[in-house]
């Protein structure tokens, strides 16, 4: 999903170069091998940024928020690059790394196509090299180094195109000379052992995003503030509907695609109706929201809390969106409770 409609001066970027080598802290991982969450910025001295207010923004990062995990992972296959954006009211690109991606290109279709997928997804687990060797034997784990993320793949809009496959990663590698050799993965995303420690300390699991595009598309800040415009329109418009319960416009948000929790477009409707006609009133509050794109969809994530008078939750609402003739559509999503 491009930003073809909005002419794009793509300039050379300058930056003044740093001498000073970033001061890393060692990551910390939770017992059971999962990373801890709560890391908090102080276990990693990231200053000086590559870029400072970068004027040039990728066009996946369509809206963050400072509320929340700060930090995007974005790789663009092309170059084989990895790239660490930071938004705390302005965009700084953190610093670039190498890497290597999957040996067939395109995007990812099946299992054992070799390909890397293309599109927004979140870190699931860690698995550090202990476990890695306890899974694979010590020869297999080397390929993976120190630690691997698993990503969410096939997420839910994965799942509706009928992609398939699994263990798509972003780990580490005790072999350093592969991530100077382009396209060396059987579909995961690879860097060397010293990026990984760096990149650990900043990944929130299930928070923290990795965008992974065949090439990065760069736009201005005032084109990403129209676009986002537009989507936070059509979501006001969708809780309106919702809270107003008028099933009609409410259903019209949605692609006939649409599957959320084993339910099609029809028997999300029927549910709707069945639950929230108990209500006298409803009350959805929104905040915290991000919104990130890959060419295909739309992701936007924020914090829900809904109110009626007999019933009440809060968590984390993440939508996948499609445009479909100009319009957008609810493809899936899904809930996580705060408690």
């Amino acid at each position: 999903m491009k930003f073809a409609e909005i002419p794009i001066n793509v300039g050379v970027i300058v930056f003044t170069a740093f001498l000073i080598v970033p001061i890393l802290s060692s990551p910390v991982l939770a017992q059971d091998g999962r990373h801890n969450t709560d890391i908090k910025d102080e276990l990693v001295d990231l200053s000086p940024y590559e870029e400072y207010n970068v004027r040039m923004i990728p066009s996946s990062l369509v809206k963050m928020d400072t509320n929340d995990n700060p930090y995007v992972l974005i790789v663009d296959k092309e170059k084989q690059e990895l790239y660490v954006y930071k938004f705390d009211g302005n965009y700084h690109k953190i610093k670039t790394y190498e890497c290597t991606t999957g040996s067939i290109p395109g995007n990812k279709q099946k299992n054992g196509d070799l390909k890397t997928p293309e599109g927004v997804y979140f870190f699931t687990q860690v698995l550090d090299s202990e476990q890695l060797v306890r899974l694979y034997g010590k020869g297999e784990a080397l390929q993976f180094g120190i630690r691997a993320f698993d990503m969410d793949y096939p997420n839910g809009i994965d799942r509706i195109y009928k992609k398939k496959g699994y263990d798509i990663w972003l780990h580490a590698t005790d072999r350093p000379e592969r991530i100077g050799q382009p396209y060396d993965t059987k579909g995961c995303v690879a860097i060397n052992n010293r990026d990984m420690e760096e990149i650990t300390s900043l990944i929130s699991l299930n928070k923290t995003p990795i965008i992974i595009s065949k090439e990065i598309e760069y736009v201005t800040a005032n084109q990403l503030e129209s676009y986002s415009k537009r989507i936070l329109n059509f979501i006001e418009n969708w809780k309106i509907s919702w809270e107003q319960r008028n099933f009609e416009e409410y259903e019209s948000s949605y692609s006939p695609n649409f599957m959320s929790d084993d339910k099609n477009l029809h028997l999300w409707i029927d549910y709707k109706k069945q639950v929230l006609n108990q209500y006298k009133w409803i009350d959805v509050d929104i905040s915290n929201m991000r919104i990130y794109q890959s060419d295909e969809y739309i992701v936007v994530e924020y914090h829900q809390s809904f109110r009626s008078g007999i019933y009440r939750d809060e968590g984390t609402k993440r939508l996948y969106i499609v445009e479909n003739e100009g319009r957008l559509l609810i493809i899936s999503e899904s809930w996580t409770d705060a408690n």
